[in-house]
């Protein structure tokens, strides 16, 4: 399903859909001249007059091929067009209803259960470089070589891995299966196979990053607590509603330190609902903490509206990554919709980037007086290059996102913040279940920019969904930081830097 919102595009978006092929049976009968297919949005291209041509026909409302070329392929029996006599065919008759597409080329047409189309959508085309090849059940037309821009034949675009929805040989939405990519933890899987981590255990995928880190204060009284993983640490506040204030590789943070935008909160989406300031519980109240078996846990306080947040940490050191589980408690005698929502402050400069299935869109404020965020699209992706100087007020937008990932360079060559002497550029990439559904005004991955260049707000959003009275709402973030390749330059549009992300993920 693809997010529904309120937005102004500021960029435009290309996708390429792999849709999947339809082939024809051979016919038995005279062989014939095919008709050439349509174009990409005209009917199929008719068929011969005499009984000897086998053209293939479509329905007026089915998509044509591109120019399928004429061949000497089987075409229909006596009578030559396909589809019926009230369909774009050649002769008035339509052939019989076993005829089929040619073999090689050219298309021949059947009739309501013939390869070649049905009273709704003509077939027409061969196997191999007909006009669109019919199937059985009439496929509405033919795409380039045979294939088809319909292949469902009722105006419905074939399974792909990038349309937000389950469906094909997928086992969750757009993962699994053969064809698309591995389903993250949680994802539903029929086999191991299924699943990133190799585990496919009650049909759901095992999250493979259990707590192995170590978990402590950083001083005995303090309020701030840690997660070590390796040269990796994660440093929760706990007065201030459980804030990460600190995600340092080596020593390194990538965490902005400026007064109140400070490190990474938690919010509920839409922002609407609370308009600004944001709720204490959310975003200042002390939080409880406790841990257990390399667990930290923050509970928060109950707000003025009975809501509670819930934090829980833990690091693996095996993929030297921290997961963040954050718990959203309804305790009104109503149902509620949220969607849950992770704000993490870096510093102005660098770049941040993310797959899209949207063309970035501007995104409203408070105020409404935010500019839109100057994104490129490149790869499948969206980017947002740090330039002080393109913006002199607050800017905010996003986009729908696909994979459930997004990342964030924090320096290198032409992204204004310099890394230091020697010092090489952090790669911060947080991984989450990919969203299907945005809560009104708000899309998957958001940036925020303020015009007084201190800090950037690199966001991202679960699904917008019901919380029943008493229930909750669970949303689990994995955090990684890398050191970036010296051979993988910090480009926008850089394919090599998005196959490097990707292989960081699990």
């Amino acid at each position: 399903m693809r997010k529904m919102s309120l937005r102004v595009s500021v960029s435009v978006l290309f996708l390429s859909v792999l849709p999947l092929g339809c082939s024809d049976s051979p016919g038995t009968s005279v062989k014939g001249t095919g008709g050439a297919g349509g174009s990409s949005t005209s009917a199929g291209g008719s068929g011969g007059a005499s009984s000897a041509n086998g053209g293939g026909g479509g329905a007026s409302s089915a998509t044509g091929g591109a120019s399928g070329s004429a061949g000497s392929g089987t075409g229909g029996t006596t009578a030559g067009s396909g589809g019926t006599s009230a369909e774009t065919g050649g002769a008035t008759t339509g052939g019989t209803s076993g005829g089929t597409g040619g073999e090689a080329a050219g298309g021949g047409g059947g009739t309501a259960t013939g390869n070649g189309g049905n009273t709704s959508s003509g077939g027409g085309g061969g196997t191999a470089t007909g006009g669109g090849g019919g199937t059985a059940e009439g496929d509405a037309g033919g795409g380039t070589n045979g294939d088809a821009s319909d292949d469902l034949g009722d105006d419905t675009t074939a399974p792909t891995c990038t349309d937000k929805a389950q469906n094909g040989a997928e086992t969750d939405t757009d993962c699994g299966g053969d064809t698309c990519p591995k389903c993250g933890a949680g994802g539903k899987c029929q086999a191991d196979g299924d699943c990133r981590s190799g585990t496919c255990d009650s049909n759901l995928c095992a999250d493979p990053f259990a707590p192995t880190g170590t978990v402590g204060q950083v001083n005995p009284g303090s309020n701030l607590w840690r997660i070590t993983v390796g040269a990796t640490i994660l440093e929760v506040d706990q007065a201030v509603a459980a804030k990460i204030v600190t995600f340092s590789l080596d020593g390194t943070n990538i965490l902005v330190i400026n007064n109140a935008s400070t490190g990474s909160v938690y919010w509920t989406a839409p922002q609407s609902d609370w308009n600004w300031p944001p709720p204490a519980e959310m975003d200042s109240s002390a939080y409880t903490p406790s841990s257990a078996n390399n667990i930290l846990t923050m509970t928060g306080p109950k707000g003025t509206d009975n809501f509670q947040i819930t934090k829980r940490f833990w690091g693996n050191v095996d993929y030297q990554t921290v997961t963040v589980e954050y718990t959203f408690t309804n305790g009104t005698s109503a149902a509620v919709m949220k969607a849950p929502w992770e704000i993490t402050r870096v510093y102005p400069g660098g770049l941040s980037f993310f797959p899209n299935a949207e063309p970035p869109v501007q995104l409203p404020g408070t105020s409404n007086s935010f500019l839109a965020v100057p994104f490129t699209v490149a790869e499948g992706a969206a980017w947002f290059k740090y330039q002080a100087s393109e913006f002199t007020q607050d800017i905010k937008g996003g986009a729908d996102g696909l994979e459930g990932w997004a990342a964030h360079i924090n320096c290198g060559a032409n992204l204004e913040q310099t890394c230091g002497t020697g010092a090489k550029s952090l790669v911060l990439i947080k991984q989450w279940p990919d969203t299907t559904t945005a809560a009104p005004d708000e899309t998957e991955v958001e940036i925020y920019a303020n015009a007084g260049h201190n800090y950037v707000e690199f966001e991202q959003q679960g699904d917008y969904q019901t919380v029943e009275a008493g229930g909750t709402m669970v949303w689990t973030v994995h955090w990684m930081l890398r050191y970036l390749p010296s051979d993988v330059a910090p480009t926008a549009g850089s394919a090599d830097l998005m196959t490097w992300v990707r292989g960081q993920l699990l």
